[in-house]
């Protein structure tokens, strides 16, 4: 099972990150765009494992370290060219302290996935674009969850697992 831990948004963060996703729609049709409803805070992605009650004890751990915290969107980026995401800062946290608990630690929305067939020159588009939006949206008192995390043809089918 594919698992990972994040955080819910609020209606008007999803709206704001909707209208970004809408005018990037128009010109890079061809990638798998995330849908307003599965529009989270990822904060660790666990990948294929059977163990869920590590992750999640792993995960609540993360959460008491966090404590309350906000977040803001500082730039849209991507990893490796196949997933667009918005970059996520806590301005308030320590990830030196963070990082010791989750090496990984790279707080941040998945807005797309790069389709296997999409050209090189498309995604040197996108990314140009990418790198010229930027982005003040801010969030507080947001829920954990544990996920699952089902990729079909149409996009990623999130479940969640516990409320953390």
């Amino acid at each position: 099972m594919r698992i990972f831990s994040a955080y819910s948004l609020s209606e008007k963060t999803k709206e704001e990150l909707c209208k970004i996703i809408s005018e990037l729609k128009k010109n890079f049709p061809d990638l798998r765009w995330v849908k307003k409803n599965n529009l989270h805070l990822t904060i660790k992605f666990y990948g294929d494992t059977t163990d869920i009650k590590t992750a999640k004890e792993q995960t609540l751990h993360l959460n008491k370290e966090l404590g309350s915290f906000s977040f803001k969107i500082n730039r849209l980026s991507h990893f490796n060219e196949k997933i667009v995401f918005a970059d996520c800062i806590l301005p308030n946290i320590s990830y030196r302290k963070i990082r010791d608990i989750n090496n990984t630690f790279k707080p941040h929305i998945t807005l797309a996935r790069v389709k296997k067939y999409t050209p090189t020159t498309q995604i040197s588009g996108l990314i140009k674009v990418l790198s010229n939006i930027n982005l003040d949206i801010n969030e507080h008192n947001l829920k954990a969850f544990l996920f699952e995390s089902k990729l079909s043809n149409t996009g990623p089918i999130y479940k969640k697992i516990s409320k953390l």
